[in-house]
């Protein structure tokens, strides 16, 4: 038979302490999502920034091609 082990906390934890966490981690999830979003962005103007080059370097090209 198995034995179960309790960890014996020196206090142990109060509803308020318990809740406090919460708060405290659901801030920081907020915070995760609002970074990832930022980053979001910003991968999506480097990806802009990409294809703007890219036109800037073929289209040219194509114009001469379609000249001749």
């Amino acid at each position: 038979m198995e034995t179960t082990i309790t960890p014996n906390y020196p206090r142990g934890l109060t509803f308020e302490q318990v809740w406090a966490a919460f708060m405290e981690n659901r801030e920081q999830q907020k915070e995760t999502a609002r970074i990832i979003k930022e980053l979001g962005k910003q991968m999506g103007n480097l990806n802009n920034s990409f294809g703007e080059i890219a036109e800037h370097l073929v289209a040219p090209g194509i114009a001469e091609n379609l000249i001749n």
